[in-house]
């Protein structure tokens, strides 16, 4: 599994310098086809990433001509039109958007419904759209993204808006919105800018606790103004072993509940759940039950608890935070004879121990097309799995 650390604790995080830092993370081939891309949305507009050092650690700086200057209409609308202009995927258009919602919500939520002067500037489009597709060239739309505790600052900062404390009030609206964490330091700067910490709640979800991982890219983001601590981004990219993965597992005991509305949440929990289980137990006054028990990504746990409680009518779930050990796997699609037809089979192949395990439908389909018993035609893909591997 990949992994994404990005680390804002030195100097905090804004758009350009997340996006620098992802870019530096892809090298010089990277580099010249984000500049094109970004290039497709800004036009004849002064646009390029320069080599940079700021005590003495190398880097990536943004250079540009756009800051100041404007576009007509919704914030949101114009990073879904970037996004597809650039040809951005499912994920990043996704993340794209969320990241340009909570900065339009959250300037809503601080100015009000009036002139929102900030979300027309071309750059906040710029450092959304370039960070996540940069992201998509690393191919790590399905990584795991986690967030160091963003350094916001103090004081006070100008703005159309005119003079406001640092952190702003809509980076504050968003790591709150997010959930990501922030570090209050005595510094009069502003660390921490909203497309920043907009960047970082879409990618990471405030998610500070990596598993163990070995390190495959550095990427080093600098910004442009000289402070007294080095004012870098850093995106550490990396690897783990694949065996532990953090997990929620939501519980509740039930003793009123019929079999048919067991099996129908089983159904309603299908794409949300990773596993499903009903437990026989004996609850008060001797009464035959049974404890329900879902394990679900972090993210879905609100999910699941909803869907629980609307088809159970239970009044209490319990939640439990833990990791859970899986063995490092991979699914591959492979091709075996049974009988005189060639079929094609989907396996997981675990490596340490190793192990195989044809999908279950598609070794039904076989055993149906071919009037034999499943544990034969099982026997028999992975006999023929297992030799295919050892040729290879």
């Amino acid at each position: 599994m990949n992994i994404v650390i990005i680390d804002c604790a030195a100097a905090g995080v804004s758009g350009d310098k997340i996006l620098a830092a992802a870019v530096h993370a892809g090298g010089e081939d990277l580099r010249l086809r984000v500049e094109r891309t970004i290039k497709s949305i800004v036009g004849d507009m002064v646009f390029y990433f320069e080599d940079a050092v700021e005590n003495g650690l190398r880097g990536l700086r943004v250079v540009h001509g756009i800051h100041g200057r404007k576009y007509d209409g919704d914030l949101v609308e114009a990073v879904k039109l970037a996004s597809s202009r650039v040809g951005l995927s499912g994920w990043g258009v996704t993340t794209a958007t969320k990241a340009a919602e909570l900065i339009l919500e959250a300037e809503k939520e601080v100015h009000g419904e009036g002139t929102l002067h900030e979300l027309g500037e071309i750059d906040t489009i710029v450092d959304i759209v370039g960070t996540i597709k940069a992201f998509e060239e690393l191919g790590l739309e399905g990584a795991e993204f986690f967030t160091m505790p963003l350094r916001v600052g103090s004081g006070h900062i100008e703005s159309e808006h005119g003079t406001l404390p640092i952190p702003a009030p809509a980076t504050l609206q968003i790591a709150r919105k997010g959930n990501v964490p922030i570090l209050l330091s005595p510094e009069s700067h502003e660390y921490t800018t909203p497309t920043g910490a907009a960047l970082i709640a879409a990618l990471t979800s405030g998610k500070v606790a990596p598993p163990a991982f070995r390190v495959k890219r550095i990427g080093l983001g600098i910004g442009s103004l000289k402070l007294d601590l080095p004012n870098i981004t850093r995106v550490i990219i990396g690897e783990s072993n694949g065996l532990i993965e953090r997990v929620c597992v939501v519980e509740t005991n039930v003793d009123d509940v019929s079999g048919e509305i067991l099996g129908w949440l089983f159904d309603r929990l299908k794409g949300v759940a990773e596993d499903i289980s009903f437990v026989p137990i004996f609850m008060k006054k001797s009464r035959p039950g049974f404890s329900v028990r879902v394990v679900v990504k972090p993210e879905l746990k609100e999910e699941a608890v909803r869907v629980l409680m609307e088809e159970t009518g239970t009044l209490g779930v319990k939640v439990f935070k833990c990791e859970r050990v899986k063995a490092d796997r991979e699914l591959s699609e492979e091709t075996v004879r049974i009988g005189c037809t060639e079929y094609k089979v989907r396996v997981k192949k675990s490596k340490s121990p190793w192990r195989l395990k044809p999908e279950f439908d598609d070794l039904k389909k076989i055993a149906i097309s071919e009037c034999k018993s499943l544990r034969e035609v099982m026997e028999e893909v992975i006999r023929q799995v297992n030799r295919n591997t050892k040729r290879k």
